[in-house]
C-alpha cells in the first residue's frame, strides 16, 4: 500500500490528526491517506480536502521523502511533503478525524511505535520531523 502524508510544523510541534476509520483508528498521525489511482501529490491534495476541508496545492520541490513501513499485518510506503496552510480555515471532517493536536516529534513518535509500526521506520520519520 502506498501513502502520502503532509508534514505541518510549527515551533517545533508537528500537526497531527487522530483517525477516526481503520486501519488507524485512535491513532495520531499526520494528515493523508492512500494514493488511489493518481501521483502521490495529487493524493495529498485529494486527502487534504477530505480530512481538513483544505485546499492545497503541491509542487514538486514540496516532496522531501518516501519511508517504508512494517506492522504485524500490513507494509506500507509513504510518501512526506511539506505543506502549509491557514489553521482558520479547516473544517475537519467528523467521520474521518476524532481531534486534532499539535505534538513534539518524540511524543508523536512514540504514539506511532505504540501503534505497531516499526521501530526503524519511526526513527527515519523522527530524524525526517526533526531537519524539517
Amino acid at each position: 500500500m502506498n501513502l502520502a502524508h503532509g508534514i505541518y510544523k510549527k515551533e517545533n510541534k508537528v500537526f497531527t490528526i487522530k483517525r477516526n476509520d481503520k486501519p488507524l483508528k485512535g491513532i495520531y498521525s499526520l494528515p493523508g491517506g492512500k494514493i488511489q489511482n493518481e501521483s502521490s501529490k495529487k493524493a495529498l491534495e485529494r486527502e487534504l480536502k477530505e480530512e481538513l476541508g483544505l485546499k492545497i496545492s503541491l509542487d514538486e520541490k514540496d516532496f522531501i521523502e518516501q519511508i517504508d513501513y512494517r506492522t504485524k499485518n500490513l507494509n506500507f510506503s509513504v510518501s512526506y511533503f511539506k505543506i502549509n496552510f491557514d489553521e482558520n480555515k479547516i473544517k475537519p471532517n467528523k467521520k474521518e478525524i476524532s481531534e486534532i493536536k499539535w505534538m513534539n516529534t518524540k511524543e508523536f513518535c512514540e504514539n506511532l511505535i505504540k501503534a505497531g509500526l516499526n521501530k526503524k521506520g519511526v526513527n527515519k520519520l523522527s530524524v525526517l520531523l526533526n531537519e524539517t
